[in-house]
């Protein structure tokens, strides 16, 4: 779910229940999300989207 898409969400149910979490939030972010691990604006890698993805060696043979 993006924070979009949980924002969007929010909007329907009952907002006492409903928030968005996010690990980094930019200081420039337009949409502010109600939990925030940290605030940064530092370029974020995460391990999954810089290491390339695992496959079996059938797969990488293919």
């Amino acid at each position: 779910m993006s924070e979009a898409t949980g924002a969007e969400e929010c909007e329907v149910m009952d907002r006492r229940r409903c928030g968005v979490a996010v690990l980094y939030e930019k200081p420039w972010s337009t949409v502010h999300c109600d939990w925030v691990w940290q605030r940064t604006d530092l370029w974020i890698n995460f391990p999954w989207s810089t290491e390339p993805p695992i496959v079996s060696d059938e797969q990488a043979r293919a």
